[in-house]
């Protein structure tokens, strides 16, 4: 419906505005409870990182499966913005995305790969079942920290559905997938250094930690609606 005093269109579960800069269908207006950070509308990466229903967690893609360009979420913007382009040979090697509702160490949503069988698009939302997370040390401008990699595989997966851990992968993909991440650090002129591999379950306790690290002061678990 249209106000023509305001300018605004009113939809059921959305809102636009010409005032916002551009007709934003990521974020939902919402009623909110009354707490210390209350929020009006969700934003693609205020999403809950985990269904409720079923505990898999929530993919943004940012970077399909076979690019060779490298695209990044600008959370101010909610605008993904291309970031770097790879050489001629190589790509990424599954679907590349971001956890929302969650903040890692270098300020960021939690990224993660995504095995399956076919690229989803940009933005695509890719309920995910956690596989593993490869251990690593990340080194650039002097300092090093921890880059931890997720990996999960999409739900509705055919080819991957019955892979449980990452001992149930070719020796040599798991192999591919942590030279892919060594080679693009070069290029980013930083050494990354696995140093281990770790199940579902630490896969899930780092994102249980970036989700609180994400969660303003006073908002109570769950935040921001688990939608």
């Amino acid at each position: 419906m249209l106000n023509r005093d305001t300018g605004a269109v009113h939809w059921p579960s959305a809102r636009f505005s010409p005032q916002s800069g551009f007709p934003d269908f990521f974020r939902y207006y919402v009623t909110r409870w009354n707490c210390a950070c209350h929020v009006e509308y969700v934003t693609m990466n205020s999403l809950n990182p985990f269904e409720s229903h079923s505990g898999h967690v929530r993919v943004i893609i940012e970077t399909p499966k076979g690019h060779r360009a490298k695209y990044s979420f600008k959370e101010n913007e909610q605008l993904f913005q291309l970031k770097l382009m790879l050489p001629a040979g190589m790509v990424f090697p599954f679907d590349f995305g971001f956890i929302p509702g969650t903040k890692a160490d270098d300020g960021d949503p939690l990224d993660i790969l995504v095995l399956v069988d076919e690229s989803a698009t940009q933005g695509c939302l890719v309920v995910t079942r956690l596989l593993a997370v490869i251990e690593a040390e990340q080194t650039g401008n002097g300092k090093t920290n921890r880059n931890d990699r997720l990996i999960g595989i999409a739900v509705v997966s055919r080819q991957y559905k019955s892979i449980e851990s990452l001992d149930q992968l070719s020796p040599d993909l798991v192999q591919e997938i942590e030279h892919f991440f060594v080679s693009y650090n070069e290029l980013m002129g930083k050494t990354f250094r696995p140093i281990g591999r770790a199940g579902a379950d630490r896969a899930r306790e780092l994102i249980e930690a970036a989700t609180a690290r994400k969660r303003p002061t006073g908002c109570p678990p769950g935040h921001p609606g688990g939608r």
